[in-house]
């Protein structure tokens, strides 16, 4: 938006502007974009990182890295509570990132009357 008036909008388009009367006009759009929030996609990684890691550590029968009493030379209980965890964190993490990255657009119908300008920058 170039600049706004009582009778006319002026709009950047092209790089020229370009002037409406707001009296010829019949409706706005506006767009809105937002981001989704961090803690649901966090806890869902935690959970699906936590399960997976469990699911192959655990897996393979007499080969099983956390299974003692079918595999002698498996890993410790600690040490596999420890990878399981870590294998969490690591989902958590994904997550986090992931919910970062996405973002979604709506555009919203505005009817043309009172209009109201509010501008928002980020830091």
């Amino acid at each position: 938006m170039a600049r706004l008036t009582s009778e006319r909008v002026e709009l950047l388009v092209d790089g020229g502007a370009e002037a409406y009367e707001l009296a010829a006009l019949s409706g706005l759009a506006v767009r809105r974009v937002q981001a989704p929030g961090w803690k649901v996609p966090a806890a869902s990684g935690v959970i699906l990182g936590g399960v997976g890691t469990y699911a192959l550590l655990h897996s393979g029968g007499s080969t099983s890295r956390c299974d003692r009493s079918s595999n002698q030379d498996a890993m410790s209980s600690r040490e596999c509570a420890g990878l399981t965890v870590l294998g969490g964190l690591g989902g958590a993490g994904l997550g986090f990132l992931v919910s970062r990255l996405l973002r979604t657009e709506r555009w919203i119908s505005v009817p043309v009357g009172r209009i109201d300008v509010t501008v928002g920058w980020r830091r």
